[in-house]
């Protein structure tokens, strides 16, 4: 029994609520209108509305108009509403109510342009690598625009540039959809730094103090040195059976950052196959000798063998641990076969044929070059300093300019003139011509190859043939009137 006055109600989910009041009528009649609710999509950067954004509900998908906007009828509480839009990470929001409801979508794409920050011009073959919390995310290789472009990426992300002949450039990714990179241009003046050093923090600051109060601008130091001691604690397998780490030295990380304070290059030198640590551990890997024992050289070291699928993973992964240090560039020495000792004895998992040492040389660097490549840190190998004048002859070694150089941006030959013999470059005594063999031995490597050539300059005395300060600058003059890319003092003290 309805009373007079008495107010009657009508319902129904995704509708407005509609009432009237009781007057006597034997009928009431309702007209419910449909809940609509308004969904504004909105650049999360930009806060500019998202045209052509797709919605979609229960009832579909809608897309939104000019402003961003879509209208949704039937709306009910907890709804599910999926937003989707081109270049921007899709987003799914609840509705708990209201007549409009603004949602932000985050873009996830990058582009840009790497520049040279002295002549404004386009860099390319830079890569470009996008790093998150959880490693490299992406990277890309800039063609003659400089350009790059990303898609899909996550947030937050840090964006690595190299390039040869540039230092190199970590920043994070601010809230952007474009980030160009101008690059400076750099020219190594370095010194060496051997693995022992490192023990010894002190000396690691008259060092990095020489570099500062110099024109020298660059630290070359061993992170694997040619006893396969590590500078730094690998979570290998294989670097922890064989006890490879240094635990004596001072934090890594915090050498490299004790250099870029002081805006020092810091290179990382990783030697490759001579490796008695891991020979050691692992001597089904190294060099052997016909009774099958592990072979030795001159100096009694043993050396992996280059041919093995396991030492050349090993090294690999060594290198793809040390990218994440922080240091600028990384260097690869002892890219090659042994070449003193009783050689005659040495047997490899291959016939050891000219032919097939260059192939195993190549291929490595190959892989070297396509393992590090995301990581976007230049590469450097170095060479005896005679491979400039015998360029299609592997030495016994299986080291040529041509095999190695595709996979590296720099090529340091060790261009030491107490090393080179008459024979080999016509001077009687080599060693008392500092200037004339480093800038013959450049020019000549640089008619090989078009990598740049950054060389190793002799930083010791020789016999009776004391090099001073005028044969050192005789050194750099000559890599200078060579148009070299820099230059490194090789002392191994």
């Amino acid at each position: 029994c309805v009373k007079m006055g008495e107010r009657l109600n009508a319902s129904a989910l995704g509708y407005a609520d509609v009432s009237a009041v009781f007057a006597g009528q034997s009928t009431q009649n309702f007209a419910l209108k449909p809940v609509t609710t308004q969904i504004a999509v909105f650049d999360l950067y930009t806060k500019h509305p998202l045209a052509d954004a797709v919605v979609t509900s229960g009832s579909g998908h809608v897309r939104t108009d000019k402003d961003g906007v879509v209208t949704l009828k039937h709306l009910l509480l907890g709804d599910s509403l999926v937003i989707e839009a081109l270049d921007h990470i899709a987003t799914e929001v609840r509705y708990t109510g209201g007549g409009r409801v603004a949602v932000e979508l985050r873009p996830n794409t990058l582009r840009g342009v790497v520049k040279n920050s002295n002549s404004g011009q386009a860099v390319r073959d830079a890569t470009v690598s996008v790093v998150s919390a959880s490693g490299v995310v992406t990277y890309a290789i800039t063609g003659t625009d400089g350009g790059y472009a990303f898609l899909g990426l996550p947030y937050p992300i840090t964006l690595a540039v190299a390039a040869a002949g540039y230092s190199r450039s970590v920043n994070a990714v601010s809230p952007v959809t474009e980030m160009n990179v101008a690059l400076e241009p750099f020219v190594v003046k370095g010194i060496y730094m051997p693995l022992g050093i490192l023990t010894d923090e002190a000396k690691v600051r008259e060092l990095i103090d020489l570099v500062k109060r110099t024109e020298l601008n660059a630290i070359v130091v061993d992170i694997k040195n040619d006893r396969g001691w590590l500078a730094y604690p690998s979570k290998l397998p294989e670097a922890e059976k064989s006890g490879a780490y240094t635990p004596q030295v001072m934090d890594v990380t915090k050498f490299v950052a004790m250099c870029h304070q002081e805006g020092i290059y810091a290179i990382a030198r990783l030697v490759m196959f001579k490796d008695e640590t891991l020979a050691a551990a692992y001597p089904a890997w190294a060099v052997h000798q016909p009774d099958d024992s592990v072979w030795k050289d001159a100096s009694g070291a043993a050396w992996l063998d280059p041919f093995c699928r396991e030492a050349q993973d090993y090294n690999i992964a060594i290198a793809r641990e040390v990218t994440q240090l922080g240091f600028d560039e990384l260097q690869f020495d002892y890219l090659r076969f042994p070449s003193d000792g009783a050689l005659k004895l040495t047997r490899y998992a291959q016939e050891s044929t000219p032919e097939l040492r260059c192939q195993a040389i190549g291929e490595f660097c190959a892989r070297l070059r396509q393992a590090l490549q995301p990581y976007a840190v230049p590469m450097s190998a170095d060479l005896f300093g005679m491979s400039a004048w015998v360029v299609d002859n592997d030495m016994g070694i299986g080291q040529r300019v041509k095999d190695i150089a595709p996979y590296m941006d720099y090529l340091s030959p060790m261009v030491y003139p107490a090393t080179f013999s008459s024979t080999l470059i016509d001077y009687d005594e080599p060693v008392r011509y500092p200037y004339e063999v480093v800038y013959r031995s450049c020019v000549e490597l640089a008619q090989h190859t078009s990598v740049r050539i950054r060389p190793w300059l002799q930083h010791y005395s020789w016999g009776d043939v004391t090099y001073g300060v005028a044969e050192l600058r005789l050194q750099q003059n000559a890599a200078a009137d060579a148009d070299t890319a820099g230059w490194i003092f090789w002392n191994s003290a």
